[in-house]
C-alpha cells in the first residue's frame, strides 16, 4: 500500500512503540504477580496486573499487525483502547468505594489509556488515508488531494 511517507513513518513508529510497550508491560506485570514486586509497592489491585499481562500480549500482536498493515490490527487497537478505558474505570470505582490502590497503578492505567487511544487514532487515520474503504469493507471517507 502506498501511503504518505510521514504517515507511514508515524504508523511504523507507533506500532514499534506498541510492541516495546507490550513487552515491558508483560515483564513488569508478570514480576508483580509471580515474582518480587518492586520495592515500595503498595496495594496491588489484582485485575490491573492480570489485565496488563493480557494487554501486553495483545499490544505485541496489534503492533506486529500494524507493521504488516493488517486491517484486523486497526480493530484490535480499537478494542485495546476500549478495554483499557473500561479497566481504568473499574479501578476508579474500586478506589471510590474505599479500595486500596498503589498510586503507580493509577499512573500506569493513565499511561495505557492515553497510549492506546493514540495508537488507535494513528491506526485509523492511516487506514482511512491509505484505503478508499474502511477495513470492514464499508465505504470510507475519501480525502481530496
Amino acid at each position: 500500500m502506498a501511503g504518505h511517507p510521514a504517515g507511514e513513518r508515524g504508523l511504523r513508529g507507533t506500532a514499534t512503540v506498541a510492541i516495546l510497550f507490550g513487552l515491558v508491560t508483560i515483564l513488569s506485570s508478570g514480576r508483580a504477580l509471580f515474582g518480587q514486586p518492586p520495592a515500595g509497592a503498595g496495594a496491588v489491585v489484582p485485575i490491573v496486573p492480570w489485565f496488563n499481562i493480557a494487554a501486553g500480549l495483545a499490544s505485541v500482536l496489534a503492533g506486529a499487525g500494524l507493521l504488516a498493515r493488517e486491517p484486523w490490527a486497526v480493530w484490535l487497537a480499537s478494542l485495546m483502547a476500549l478495554a483499557t478505558t473500561a479497566v481504568f474505570g473499574t479501578l476508579g470505582v474500586h478506589i471510590a468505594q474505599g479500595g486500596a490502590c498503589d498510586v503507580r497503578s493509577i499512573g500506569a492505567m493513565m499511561l495505557w489509556t492515553v497510549a492506546w487511544q493514540t495508537v488507535t487514532v494513528v491506526a485509523w487515520r492511516s487506514a482511512l488515508t491509505d484505503r478508499p474503504e474502511f477495513p470492514s469493507g464499508h465505504r470510507g471517507v475519501r480525502r481530496q488531494p
